[in-house]
């Protein structure tokens, strides 16, 4: 997440190719796109979901990827 959140988007793909798991949630039951979406980086959600991130998946607090950009007023 870190490195997409930098838009090192070729560390994110080294990282993936070496195994790590796209949808692996933080403690809060976040993934990568939650934060991705709810800090505006555009980048990184189209990385992600180019790279078959689930859009789905649901925080602790039951909130999905795209409802953490509507509450962070990231529609674009």
């Amino acid at each position: 997440f870190q490195a997409l959140i930098r838009g090192k988007l070729a560390a994110a793909t080294a990282l993936r190719d070496a195994g790590a798991v796209i949808d692996a949630p933080s403690r809060s039951q976040q993934t990568p796109l939650h934060g991705c979406a709810s800090l505006g980086v555009e980048a990184g959600v189209r990385w992600l979901l180019a790279a078959g991130a689930k859009l789905d998946l649901r925080d602790k607090d039951g909130d999905t990827p795209l409802s953490c950009a509507a509450i962070g007023n990231h529609m674009e």
